[in-house]
């Protein structure tokens, strides 16, 4: 995998030149969009204008000044749903192929990555972390591949859920971010759980794990492990406390630490079937060409290398390729 030292050296001999070119896409989307939104800017006023002087306007004077007004909403929308947004697309593509494809094949060629598709709903469903029923799924970026004897899918993903119906319909985030799963090379008989975060679902979703209503085994139990530091940060609950302690060794509650140190965002964690979860939220988008910033500078290279360097951080880190269990 490609050293810090060699993404520098990849970014001026190669990927420079390219992100100089798209610098040039981003500036006249950028300018389209900033054209687009002065032209709603003079619909308001147009709008402010009759609403303050109706009373003493003729109605010839109304009449021109919604024709400014309407004429203003046309050609706004033309400009940012016609022209803009179709060089952004030609945009976006051209930086998944020339710069975001070449970060991935540098850090390992093997990967198979796809811009427009994402990890699965039945692999999220799978992970068990969200409990709440949603209307919309959709991501990008998927990784695939694997790293030493472990494979790995990786994705960003948003999913929303509904709330009200008609015109009080809402959308709500139920999970945004990095949506990551694992081979930990062995069969659980239980189910664990590793929550950070103060997200609504994982709240309920402990609720749920926690709750009365049926035996600690079917619905689990909160574990006090022995890692201080860890218990501040997260919550853990489990079907199988044996198990669970085996999974979460000393080794393994440090490497959680040290993600997070580095990731402070809210993470949802399982450990079921013969699989780890993770689903790191990010309050923003992860691998999309900035707008309105420029993107020709080697920081957005490297938080590319930082963001995709977690499929390999991961599995270094909960050591996934140290064959301890063999499966059942």
């Amino acid at each position: 995998m490609v050293t810090q030292e060699q993404l520098k050296n990849l970014y001026e001999t190669q990927l420079k030149p390219e992100l100089a070119s798209l610098e040039k896409q981003r500036k006249i989307v950028a300018w389209l969009y900033r054209i687009s939104i002065a032209f709603y800017v003079c619909t308001g006023l147009a709008f402010i204008s009759i609403f303050v002087q109706a009373d003493s306007l003729e109605d010839s004077a109304v009449f021109t000044r919604f024709g400014i007004m309407i004429g203003c909403v046309i050609v706004g929308l033309f400009i940012r749903l016609g022209i803009a947004q179709s060089l952004r697309k030609k945009y976006r593509l051209a930086y998944k192929t020339k710069v975001v494809e070449r970060v991935i094949a540098a850090i390992e060629p093997e990967w198979n990555y796809q811009a427009d598709a994402h990890v699965g709903a039945l692999e999220f469903k799978s992970s068990k972390l969200f409990s709440r029923s949603y209307s919309i799924f959709r991501g990008d970026d998927l990784v695939a591949g694997k790293i030493g004897k472990t494979d790995f899918r990786s994705s960003e993903l948003e999913v929303k859920y509904e709330v009200g119906s008609g015109e009080n319909r809402e959308y709500h985030s139920l999970f945004g971010g990095f949506f990551f799963h694992a081979d930990f090379n062995k069969h659980f008989s239980g189910e664990t759980y590793v929550f950070h975060g103060d997200l609504e679902d994982s709240v309920q979703t402990l609720r749920n794990l926690s709750s009365g209503k049926s035996s600690a085994k079917k619905t689990g139990e909160f574990i006090q492990l022995e890692n201080p530091e860890f218990r501040k940060i997260f919550k853990v609950s489990s079907t199988d406390q044996q198990e669970a302690r085996y999974i979460l060794t000393p080794k393994i509650m440090e490497a959680l630490v040290k993600l997070y140190k580095k990731y402070p965002q809210p993470t949802h964690i399982s450990f079921i079937g013969k699989r780890v979860y993770f689903a790191i939220s990010f309050n923003k988008q992860l691998f999309e060409p900035r707008i309105f910033k420029p993107v020709a500078a080697f920081e957005e290279v490297e938080q590319l290398y930082n963001l995709f360097m977690l499929n390999a951080e991961l599995i270094q880190e909960l050591n996934l390729n140290t064959r301890i269990w063999t499966k059942d």
